[in-house]
């Protein structure tokens, strides 16, 4: 009762006519269409032999699984041709890169005298699952255990971006990916690491997929060696460039992992407002420790075990500013930011939030500030200052740089008559949130 009911019938058996050329695997790769839609496009030609139906249909459903993939129970993997014409083989990529043992497994198509429809099936260790067409695309594929329960998922969207990430930031950037530090931990063989803290990494994003799309899948590269107690919160600040659907369908293998949750506004924001957004991204994290990760940053190679280890040290507050673009990237206790009610609301949208929060947390009884200089946990995409205030309400007339100063003194005033807690006249800080990657759920 497998859902592979939409596979062609097997050459020789329904449909003993076999099948034509039209339907190949270079077109399934260069489409979105699913493994059931392209199955079901390969017609029966009268002028086909047996032998060579059974090859073409085994070359257009197997050479699509022919690459990397990311899978959800192990690891990184790669998928090949071997010795037999008929199967491809699934080879487990150690720390080191390619295995030089014997392959995990073989994926190859299977039909039975008397059956209708063939199905796709992964051999591994006295294990056979069944690709589901149900679910699966192009590069995201799902498997089913013989009693019909999910056993895995494999993923290439994740890696793909992260790989073309990583080629964006340094061609167009000038950055430093990591990729070569952080590419072994997608290996099951790398084995997670453990925290005495829990660490959230809180990010909000209004209209700048062209930066997120960049940071993002370096960000979740850089931290996934140490998903079992680290999650990035990435808040959808009501954007219309289509950062909730590259969100949801590029990122989706580091949603099952655990490492990143996705979420919206419940009411769409018409416009961006630094400190509201922010806000937002840490209300929804419940970890130990919550970092405010602008969209533009990328986190570098284990960001947050640095950041525990300070902790650890007694500091209760860390800023990792070097170089501009990482002024925000402030990391602090969530009982801390919550008892001063976050960022202050109540100013222009944009401009000396950070240093403000600094300052207040700074001054909490018992406090200690440590500012870090590390080039590797200090990468950020650049932007203008126009870009800064692009989604900003017009109606306010002001440049950044004017924000920014009128900001300044007005949160400086508010310390020095200490105003150490804001956004008293609010019931809570930010706006509602609703999480996306899962189930609707408002937090």
């Amino acid at each position: 009762s497998f859902c592979n009911q939409d596979m062609p019938a097997a050459p020789g058996l329904a449909s003993p006519t076999g099948y034509c050329e039209r339907q190949t695997a270079s077109r399934w790769l260069s489409s979105p269409q699913k493994l059931k839609e392209v199955a079901n496009e390969c017609e029966p030609s009268p002028c086909s032999t047996l032998a060579e139906s059974v090859d073409e249909m085994h070359a257009t459903l197997l050479d699509p699984l022919k690459r990397d993939w990311l899978s959800r129970q192990l690891g990184l993997l790669e998928v090949r041709a071997g010795a037999d014409p008929q199967a491809l083989q699934v080879w487990e990529h150690s720390v080191e890169g390619r295995s030089d043992a014997a392959p995990l497994g073989s994926v190859r198509l299977r039909y039975r005298p008397g059956a209708s429809k063939p199905w796709i099936e992964f051999e591994h260790g006295g294990q056979s699952w069944k690709l589901v067409s149900d679910g699966s695309r192009r590069k995201r594929v799902r498997w089913c255990a013989e009693n019909g329960d999910d056993a895995d998922w494999w993923d290439a969207e994740l890696i793909d971006t992260m790989r073309e990430a990583a080629r964006q930031v340094i061609k167009n950037h000038d950055l430093n990916p990591e990729l070569d530090a952080c590419w072994p931990s997608l290996s099951r063989k790398t084995v997670p690491t453990q925290s005495p803290m829990t660490v959230g990494l809180c990010t909000a994003s209004k209209n700048r997929l062209w930066q997120l799309r960049l940071a993002l899948p370096l960000t979740l590269l850089h931290c996934w060696q140490h998903r079992r107690w680290t999650r990035v919160h990435v808040v959808d600040y009501g954007s219309t460039d289509g950062t909730l659907d590259w969100l949801l369908n590029r990122c989706h293998a580091a949603i099952d992992c655990g490492l990143l949750r996705v979420y919206r506004c419940e009411r769409a924001a018409r416009f961006w407002h630094a400190s509201v957004a922010k806000n937002t991204s840490h209300r929804v994290a419940e970890e130990e420790v919550l970092v405010n990760v602008d969209g533009d940053n990328l986190v570098g190679p284990d960001f947050p075990v640095d950041v525990v280890k300070h902790f650890q040290q007694g500091y209760t507050v860390l800023q990792y500013e070097w170089g501009q673009g990482t002024c925000g990237r402030i990391a602090y206790r969530r009982e801390d930011f919550m008892n001063l009610r976050g960022y202050d609301e109540d100013a222009h949208p944009m401009g000396a939030q950070d240093v403000d929060l600094v300052s207040r947390l700074k001054a909490l009884p018992g406090a200690s500030l440590r500012k870090t200089k590390v080039a590797k946990f200090s990468q950020a995409i650049m932007n203008t200052q126009a870009q800064k205030i692009c989604c900003c309400d017009p109606s306010i007339k002001l440049r950044w740089g004017q924000m920014d100063s009128a900001n300044r003194e007005t949160f400086k005033r508010r310390r020095a008559n200490g105003e150490l807690v804001r956004n008293r006249d609010k019931d809570d800080i930010g706006v509602s949130a609703i999480r996306v990657d899962k189930y609707p759920r408002k937090v």
